[in-house]
């Protein structure tokens, strides 16, 4: 069996069995969704409604049986090694099995300040994994730059990781990391590494306190804008993580607790400088603003 040590050091997270195999063909399946880029497609069993096929094209499939709670992981590429296998089960099918256990699971990184959690969401290419690593050599302690799982509490709403760590694309991590700082390949595939600096990172929860939407658009200064919470709402809505988007049921309930969390939790959208020799001022300018926006009037 291949990737032997990978799959076992995968194996019980969040109390799923991994296990590995080979040829994880798509027959006895139905193709039910598709991505729009066509990279991931979601494929039901014809016999069993609980078992699921994901596949990550050419690269690597998931056979995942829903009632036992079991995962069988399989290389479609002679060139996949054990980060690629690594980050397709973390960080693409681990998400959506959350998601199906009823926690909301977002597509963003979590950072914990003295004020609380902070979530910054945001697609792909916004600079949210740069700007949560500056905030974490800022001094705050990092979650996850890419995930976060969201729970409703008496209190309000918690942030919790899926795992803790830090990626970060060549350029950023030479921007803001010092040569000969321990990384590794996030997969054969990709130019992202990961950062091995546990130093940075907590797996604790935290009260979240505030979510910020980054918004892409030219600034010259840092610049929070108070979102509504129907706006947050839809906004978390297209962020958020799943293993079926086509169960209704279970997104009509993961529409009712992203509506619960944009109304307890307040929402910010985000506009940053983008240049990368500015980052300390930018979480300098960041925390003082939310401070000052967060803070109850006397």
């Amino acid at each position: 069996m291949r990737h032997e040590d990978c799959l076992a050091g995968l194996n019980g997270l969040a109390g799923w069995a991994v296990a590995g195999g080979e040829g994880l063909t798509d027959a006895g399946f139905v193709r039910v969704w598709s991505d729009p880029g066509q990279a991931f497609h979601l494929g039901r069993c014809t016999d069993d409604p609980c078992c699921y096929r994901v596949e990550l094209t050419g690269i690597a499939a998931a056979r995942i049986d829903t009632v036992r709670r079991q995962v069988c992981l399989s290389p479609l590429s002679a060139r996949a090694t054990d980060a690629t296998l690594a980050h397709f089960y973390l960080d693409q099918v681990l998400p959506g099995l959350i998601d199906r256990d009823g926690s909301v699971v977002l597509h963003g990184g979590g950072v914990v300040t003295p004020a609380g959690g902070l979530l910054v969401v945001g697609p792909t290419g916004r600079g949210k994994s740069t700007l949560v690593a500056a905030l974490g050599l800022a001094g705050h302690k990092i979650q996850n730059d890419d995930s976060a799982i969201l729970d409703l509490t008496e209190a309000g709403v918690s942030m919790r990781p899926i795992y803790p760590g830090l990626r970060l694309l060549p350029e950023s991590l030479a921007a803001l990391f010092p040569p000969g700082t321990a990384t590794s390949a996030v997969s054969h595939y990709g130019t992202k590494r990961r950062v091995h600096r546990p130093d940075l990172l907590t797996a604790t929860p935290a009260p979240l306190a505030a979510i910020l939407m980054l918004t892409g658009a030219p600034s010259d200064a840092v610049a929070l804008t108070p979102l509504p919470a129907a706006r947050l709402c839809m906004d978390l809505v297209g962020q958020s993580m799943a293993l079926d988007p086509t169960d209704l049921r279970r997104a009509g309930d993961r529409l009712a607790q992203i509506a619960q969390i944009a109304r307890r939790v307040p929402g910010f959208a985000l506009s940053v400088p983008r240049h990368l020799s500015q980052l300390p001022k930018v979480c300098d300018d960041l925390v003082q603003a939310l401070t000052r926006h967060l803070t109850p009037p006397p």
